[in-house]
């Protein structure tokens, strides 16, 4: 379950709403690579399952993990993406078959799983949207990535469809969960891309 948490709403909200462009900067996430890195991440998001009473699901062993990072460099959030693999292990197919999509059943090989976002209490205030679309156009031009899929939480999803217009779409029904509503949805990464590169400038910026 991708979790973008509501304290950050009022910038993403802010964000979206004047549609203003992403601006190159220097790089605010960075890849786990070591067990130290791990701990880190695992403790920011139980810290936030805890505080906003979420079940953790599983960490999916193949993905990649990032931790994202404030102006100081210091970790302030996670995000897992890892390669779409029903048959064997997939946390959204739990809310959603999203292999009824020929668009996905015909791609597999470049579809991510997206999960386990998150930015702590303290820090939801001072940034992370930026980062995390940041983060999704690097990975996407990296892995040739042709849809991503997530079950986020409604309103983000309402968000980054209504007013920034990022190509992502709904799958299924919208799904009681814990107080608040799930989404499951796709986004299509050339579309993505064609967004983000308005406010870059040009591919070799992304």
């Amino acid at each position: 379950m991708l979790i973008v948490n509501p304290y950050i709403y009022s910038e993403a909200s802010e964000l979206f709403i004047n549609k203003t462009p992403l601006k190159r900067g220097k790089v605010m996430y960075t890849k786990v690579t070591t067990r130290a890195d791990m701990d880190i991440f695992k403790e920011i998001w139980y810290t936030v399952c805890k505080e906003k009473n979420f079940e953790s699901e599983d960490f999916n062993p193949d993905a990649e993990h990032y931790l994202l990072k404030n102006n100081n460099g210091d970790y302030i959030g996670t995000m897992e993406i890892g390669k779409y693999n029903p048959p064997f292990f997939s946390t959204v197919s739990e809310y959603y078959d999203f292999t009824l999509d020929n668009r996905i059943r015909n791609n597999l090989g470049s579809v991510y799983e997206v999960d386990k976002v998150c930015i702590k209490k303290e820090e939801r205030s001072t940034g992370g949207v930026d980062t995390i679309i940041r983060l999704f156009a690097d990975h996407a031009i990296k892995n040739q990535a042709t849809y991503y899929i997530a079950a986020t939480e409604y309103v983000f999803y309402r968000a980054i469809r209504c007013f920034y217009g990022f190509g992502v779409e709904p799958k299924g029904e919208k799904l009681a969960y814990e107080g608040f509503y799930l989404m499951p949805c796709m986004m299509d990464a050339a579309k993505m891309l064609k967004q983000v590169r308005k406010g870059l400038g040009t591919k070799e910026n992304v």
